[in-house]
Order: structure tokens, then C-alpha cells, then sequence
């Protein structure tokens, strides 16, 4: 197809905890030095797993998206289907705060596509890399996932060996900055188990005091 078909933008988490981590490092890293691109060869970073349980949620609440940019308004959405014959398969169904939300015309009250044989070339990619590129997320019903193609530790050795840096000098660059300690306690507090101060001991400077009249 030679027109950017629409992404849809689904709602809940692809991935497990575990397995979002790995994909965050995995990303963390690539982004440091080479961000994937939109368009790339697809599942060049990631692997889908599963398959369709047919709960036709990618068809019944969705977000479109048009050059990289979720469609806003109505009007926006009337333009594009001028130009843009696969838009005309949907129609909007209310909004959130990132934008229009829409269905698609051929999902029938069993929530089953009446157009499957010929449904469009994005809606048999479904759900694609690109899809969790830009960080969207599917329906907890939906029986698809991913998975990085490379662990973290495959990609801190490509890395490396590509910009030949040590893993280590890497794993810095990558790593939060350090915590900073704690404050010291107020001067005259005291130590832990400790008695207390002796009264006239504080900041003001009392007799032996840093800073006081003490001889």
C-alpha cells in the first residue's frame, strides 16, 4: 500500500512486568546510540507472539493515527478520507485526552469482521512493531504480544563491539546517576543512642561551640 495506513492505539499493557523491563533496558540502550526508525524492516527489534482470539477489540475502540500524530478532530478525520480510501472504514465514537476514538464499519454485533477475506493490508499486521514503537498497548483480551528479538545482554554486546566502547564505559552511561547521601544531622543532635545536647550546646555557639567564646 502506498499510502501510511492507519495505526490503531489499543489500551492496557502488551507485555507482562518482567518482560516490560527487558524491553525498556533493550530500548534504553538502543536509544542511547541509535534510535530505531519508523518504516524499518519489521520485527527487525521485536517478535510477536500469539495469535487472534477473535475478541474484535482492535476494531471497536481505537485510535487512528496519520504521520506519526494521533487524529484529533473530526475535521481532521473528514480531510484525510478524501485522500485516504482505508479511513473510510471507521467512524468515530467519542474522544479521550489524546484524541479521537473510532470502530470499524464491518465489525457485525458478534463483533466478527464481515469483510475478513479482504479486510486491509494494516489490519493483517495487526498488531505490528511500529505498534509498540510509538508506545501503544493492546486490550487485555487481545491474545497477541511481543518480546525483544535480542536480550539486553545480546545488545550491550552489539553495541559495543559496533562503536567499540567497553560494556562497562556502556553500562555507565546508561546507569541513573548515583543517590546523594543523606544530609548530616543539625549540629547539636544527637548521636544515635546517644544523650541529648546539653542545653546552651546549639547553633548560637554556647561555651566550647564552634565558632563560640570558649576558651
Amino acid at each position: 500500500m502506498a499510502n501510511q495506513p492507519p495505526v490503531s492505539k489499543p489500551k492496557t499493557p502488551i507485555v507482562g512486568k518482567a518482560e516490560k523491563m527487558g524491553i525498556t533496558l533493550v530500548n534504553k540502550l538502543r536509544d542511547y546510540f541509535d534510535p530505531p526508525q519508523r518504516g524499518e524492516v519489521q520485527y527487525k527489534y521485536y517478535v510477536r507472539t500469539g495469535a487472534c482470539n477473535q475478541c474484535g477489540m482492535c476494531c471497536s475502540d481505537i485510535s487512528l493515527v496519520h504521520n506519526e500524530k494521533i487524529i484529533e478532530t473530526e475535521e481532521e478525520f473528514e480531510a484525510l478520507k478524501v485522500f485516504f480510501e482505508d479511513y473510510r472504514y471507521f467512524e468515530p465514537i467519542g474522544s479521550n485526552q489524546y484524541g479521537l476514538r473510532f470502530k470499524c464499519k464491518n465489525l457485525n454485533e458478534d463483533k466478527q469482521c464481515t469483510i475478513y477475506e479482504d479486510r486491509p493490508r494494516f489490519c493483517k499486521k495487526y498488531p505490528s512493531e511500529d505498534t509498540l514503537l510509538m508506545g501503544a498497548e493492546l486490550a487485555p483480551q487481545c491474545g497477541f504480544g511481543f518480546k525483544p528479538r535480542f536480550s539486553f545482554d545480546e545488545v550491550l554486546s552489539q553495541t559495543a563491539t559496533k562503536k567499540r566502547i567497553r560494556p562497562g564505559k556502556l553500562l555507565n552511561a546508561l546507569a541513573p546517576p548515583p543517590t546523594p547521601p543523606p544530609p548530616p544531622p543539625l549540629w547539636g543532635a544527637p548521636p544515635s543512642g546517644g544523650k541529648k545536647a546539653p542545653r546552651g550546646a546549639g547553633p548560637r555557639g554556647g561555651r566550647g561551640a564552634p565558632g563560640g567564646g570558649g576558651r
